[in-house]
């Protein structure tokens, strides 16, 4: 199999696995789709820069199909990007959480010889409160980072980007299939 032929099946398995998640963009709440989704895109962006870097490459690819490539890597870093920054919001929130509930657990329960705690000064209060405003900032900017990953997504120059990407390897399924001998 030549270089052009791996680049081909390569893109086309990873172009795939970005559409089979895609659905995911149109749930905010799908954390582990939306992860998945950036998964998919950072295979198909580092096969697509490992590709368009190979001399054989050159051969194949009109200069407006490696211009298009390169534009479809600049809209596929900003897609990881933004799926990264989800992703670090959804793992970052149930540690900030759990250190929460540690900190309010102390106010409240038996303490070692088995009282009840009672008191209002157990609990460091300006910690929670900061705690609680620390876990709105991150959910507030999760969703600014959802709503530019939308609006990135939804482009109409992005999705000519993706329907170019198969297109071409359309193209190149016919020109580089094995002529058969016979």
């Amino acid at each position: 199999m030549s270089v052009p032929q791996a680049a081909v099946v390569a893109m086309r398995r990873h172009l795939a696995e970005v559409m089979q998640h895609v659905s995911a963009l149109h749930q905010l709440e799908a954390v582990h789709e939306l992860h998945d989704l950036r998964i998919a895109i950072k295979h198909l962006r580092y096969t697509l820069e490992l590709f368009l870097e190979a001399p054989e490459m050159e051969t194949v690819l009109y200069p407006s199909e490696k211009t298009a490539l390169e534009a479809l890597l600049v809209d596929l870093r900003c897609l990881q990007e933004l799926l990264g920054n989800i992703h670090d919001a959804d793992v970052l929130m149930p540690t900030l959480l759990k250190q929460l509930g540690r900190m309010a657990h102390k106010g409240y329960g038996k303490d070692a010889h088995g009282m009840p705690i009672i008191g209002v000064h157990h609990v460091d209060l300006e910690g929670c409160e900061g705690l609680v405003a620390l876990c709105c900032r991150i959910k507030e900017q999760r969703a600014q980072h959802y709503a530019e990953l939308r609006r990135v997504w939804e482009r109409p120059d992005r999705q000519q980007l993706l329907s170019d990407l198969a297109k071409l390897l359309a193209r190149l399924d016919t020109e580089l299939a094995p002529v058969q001998e016979g």
